[in-house]
């Protein structure tokens, strides 16, 4: 085994550890953050614009290039107290709050920018209650290339999620 490929399974047990990991040198995406969070911005669920609801994770991304947000994805997928999936695939809600041009909806940029952050979030509706949510994973990325992170964080070796698998392969052309 190259030097190289001890480097990255190294650093995928490392990520792995911390609770946050991609799958290159220098990871295309970056999950940088993820909490429980409390606001009172209008979130949406389904078609509805809801004051009731919060509480909601708050996430944190970044992007290495410039990228459109129409060519990523990110998710949640959330699990009760035995690490069992109750939500899989939960797209981030668009909230209603205060920009800089005013009160305005927000959600994915038209383009993602190198270096700066950018937040979304995902309402904790009472459906999610209901089945006793304790973990959630978020994954950001595209078909090739994805990174996770867990909150709590200490969880993401034990949860199973679909991307995963190309979360933690080697992706080498095997030269």
């Amino acid at each position: 085994m190259r030097t190289s490929q001890w480097t990255m399974i190294g650093l995928a047990v490392a990520g792995m550890a911390i609770g946050s990991i991609a799958n290159a040198d220098t990871p295309a995406y970056r999950v940088r953050l993820i909490r429980e969070a409390t606001s009172a911005d209008l979130i949406k669920v389904g078609t509805a614009w809801r004051k009731d609801l919060p509480k909601r994770i708050h996430v944190s991304l970044r992007v290495q290039e410039n990228k459109p947000s129409s060519a990523v994805s990110v998710k949640a997928y959330f699990y009760d107290k035995d690490n069992q999936l109750v939500a899989s695939g939960v797209k981030p809600s668009e909230i209603w709050t205060n920009t800089k041009h005013g009160f305005d909806t927000v959600l994915l940029p038209p383009t993602l920018e190198h270096g700066k952050d950018v937040d979304v979030f995902f309402a904790l509706t009472p459906e999610l209650a209901a089945k006793k949510w304790k973990a959630v994973v978020v994954v950001f990325g595209d078909a090739k290339q994805v990174a996770a992170r867990s909150f709590p964080s200490t969880l993401l070796p034990k949860l199973d999620f679909p991307e995963k698998k190309i979360l933690i392969d080697d992706k080498s052309d095997g030269d």
